[in-house]
């Protein structure tokens, strides 16, 4: 049978477009057979007789066959519920919800072109707004055929822009925000995406002179040089990916190692803060007894701290809030114990190290034995040192780092009484 005034395909209504649509018009003239402006909402059409919509918002209609290329809107089409016999229908409408988050996640698995076109065109776009954006909560589509490919996504997993074919609906729709002004790259990007597809409606790539069949040879040497230099762009995306990738995973394996052991000096308590405290002063070069592992009957000091023939008794105390000038008491019986053990010989030093308010940011900590000044001058008078925990993780930090020379670390900390604030 002949069929007479058909025209040339593909066949592409433009919907919900302004009063003036001219440039709009001019632009998807460019690439179609053929291009007709429509209400949103016009009823007096012959729809299989038209292959693609643009639309501009919403739209009434979604043919099976139609291509629609949406900008903005309710999403076309509708997700299987599952309920034939629900009141509200087995097939629903998909949803835009508020996003209220600022942070956007691209789609890595994108094929190279599309993601270099999400990159440079839709995502700048995106970033500029600053107002609650509208996107898609993910449509749960059930039936054979259907997808749902997200292009760019706040953290909640909701698409500000998507590829997909829903369960009722037309054959694909490129669902795009309303922010998008330059339509042309996203067209040809849709025809020749559907010419994959269907090459009898969209018999052609729209930019025909992009085929190398039809390129001069100079051009067809510079396409060779362009196209080498995104093969040779996309190998060095991939290198630094993976390079960012390691480095982000050895950065969390050793966080988690640090967490575990210096940490410990801003975080811990009891036993696993002493350990801690011990380790570091053995890195800055002192010999360090640990009284606990003596079995004594009686209790003991946690730590002896020698640097040759100096020592100095050390308690360890970790607590949620401030440091205990009752402490400092406690450190006085071990001193007298001491002088009993060596026959009245005192120690160089009593130290009093504490991680105190350990549940807060380091940073946001007051000053060891906050307010009790006579009290911290009395302890220096006895040779006492009053250690704030985060100053042996600093000073810890700038031996390991050469900022300060172990040498000059033990000295630092045998010369100094009272408050010892290193770094504070």
């Amino acid at each position: 049978m002949a069929i007479y005034d058909e025209d040339p395909r593909p066949r592409v209504l433009i919907t919900g477009a302004s009063t003036d649509a001219s440039e709009l018009v001019k632009v998807v003239e460019q690439y179609s057979g053929v291009v007709h402006v429509v209400g949103a909402h016009e009823h007096a059409i012959r729809w299989e007789s038209w292959d693609a919509v643009v639309s501009v918002g919403s739209s009434n209609r979604s043919e099976e066959h139609l291509f629609i290329l949406q900008l903005g809107g309710a999403p076309i089409g509708r997700w299987d519920s599952g309920y034939p016999n629900s009141p509200a229908g087995r097939f629903r409408e998909i949803r835009l919800w508020s996003s209220y988050g600022k942070e956007l996640e691209t789609n890595d698995e994108l094929d190279a072109s599309l993601r270099t076109l999400v990159k440079s065109d839709l995502l700048p776009l995106l970033r500029q707004r600053s107002d609650t954006r509208r996107v898609i909560h993910t449509p749960n589509f059930d039936l054979e055929g259907s997808y749902f490919i997200p292009l760019v996504s706040d953290l909640d997993g909701r698409a500000d822009a998507a590829i997909y074919r829903p369960d009722q609906g037309p054959q694909e729709v490129i669902y795009l925000p309303d922010t998008v002004t330059d339509i042309r790259p996203w067209l040809l990007y849709a025809f020749e995406r559907w010419a994959a597809v269907d090459p009898v409606t969209f018999p052609a790539g729209p930019d025909w002179a992009d085929n190398p069949e039809w390129m001069t040879a100079e051009e067809a040497d510079a396409r060779a040089t362009w196209v080498a230099a995104c093969d040779a762009a996309e190998k060095a995306r991939i290198e630094e990916e993976r390079v960012e990738r390691e480095s982000l995973s050895a950065l969390g394996e050793l966080r988690e190692k640090v967490d575990e052991a210096e940490r410990v000096l801003l975080t811990g308590t009891a036993e696993e803060l002493v350990q801690a405290v011990r380790s570091a002063l053995i890195r800055i070069g002192f010999e360090v007894e640990d009284q606990d592992a003596l079995g004594a009957r009686e209790k003991l000091e946690d730590l002896r701290v020698h640097d040759g023939e100096w020592i100095a008794l050390c308690e360890v105390k970790g607590y949620t809030g401030g440091g205990k000038v009752a402490d400092l008491l406690k450190i006085g019986r071990f001193v007298e114990r001491y002088m009993k053990e060596t026959k009245g010989e005192s120690p160089d030093a009593r130290w009093y190290v504490v991680n105190q308010f350990r549940e807060r940011d380091p940073s946001t900590r007051k000053q060891l034995l906050w307010g009790q000044d006579a009290d911290v001058e009395g302890f220096a008078e006895s040779d006492g040192l009053a250690i704030d925990t985060r100053s042996i993780f600093l000073l810890d930090k700038d031996v390991a780092g050469g900022v300060v020379t172990s040498d000059e670390a033990r000295r630092l900390l045998r010369e100094s009484t009272g408050r010892f604030a290193y770094g504070l």
